[in-house]
């Protein structure tokens, strides 16, 4: 959802795995046994990393000024990104 001053992404359940949101984005769990296949990807250059894509967006938001990355973890999973104050 876009709100005039954040943007909130939502998924209905926790974290999966030991993850929590003390940890969220520190440690990488997989569910899905086809994660291999992204592994595939990330030899051939199609795709970045694996479990990397929140430390980077916290990287990012710090560069550029922005509130840290927030992290509700309340049955559903909710990550917010405020805008520059």
């Amino acid at each position: 959802m876009v709100w005039g001053n954040h943007i909130a992404f939502s998924n209905p359940g926790g974290p999966f795995g030991h993850a929590s949101e003390g940890e969220f984005g520190n440690t990488s769990v997989y569910r899905n046994p086809i994660i291999t296949i992204t592994s595939t990807l990330v030899e051939k250059g199609y795709a970045q990393r694996l479990g990397r894509g929140i430390r980077r967006v916290r990287q990012l938001l710090a560069k550029n000024g922005n509130s840290p990355l927030e992290v509700e973890t309340d049955g559903f999973t909710r990550v917010i990104v405020r805008t520059k104050t």
